[in-house]
């Protein structure tokens, strides 16, 4: 999936805001968060820590959408996460100086594991990894009436390429 065309990324900001404020009104316990962080990278090498709001056992991390105020195109890779914070970083393509100008970089956290809310909907968070560029599928744990959406990021730094 790729995330260069800002009218996909507003979408797809829009609908994790306006699904997640939703099942947050559900929600008894506090079962993830979203936000959103403004930034300016100085150079490559610059990582960033977003504190939570709550604690999680096992918080899956999603960012959405990152702003455009800079031209030079990234995406944004989170390499640490802890019950209570993730740290994270804009990457430019490699042919890039990864400087960036201020943007904003939207968020969502949700705690692993399957969600059903009053409403009907159900939610479904967790990971994968993968040793490959290959393709594979992987299996829901829980069977959905109609299609999900799917939200992505990548989580490592194991390889140094761009990637979105």
């Amino acid at each position: 999936m790729k995330f260069r065309d800002e009218s996909f990324r507003l979408v797809m900001s829009l609908v994790i805001f306006s699904v997640f404020a939703k099942v947050s009104a559900y929600a008894q316990t506090p079962m993830g968060e979203v936000g959103r962080v403004n930034l300016t990278q100085a150079t490559s090498a610059d990582r960033f820590i977003v504190d939570l709001q709550n604690s999680y056992v096992n918080p899956i991390v999603v960012i959405g959408s990152v702003t455009q105020n800079d031209l030079e195109p990234l995406s944004a890779r989170i390499v640490s996460k802890d019950s209570s914070s993730f740290t994270f970083f804009l990457q430019e393509w490699e042919n890039l100086d990864g400087v960036h100008a201020e943007e904003t970089v939207s968020y969502m956290v949700i705690e692993a594991g399957h969600h059903s809310m009053p409403s009907g909907l159900a939610i479904e968070a967790g990971s994968l990894s993968s040793s490959s560029a290959a393709v594979h599928s992987e299996k829901y744990s829980q069977t959905f009436t109609s299609a999900p959406l799917v939200f992505a990021t990548v989580s490592s730094e194991n390889d140094s390429a761009t990637c979105v």
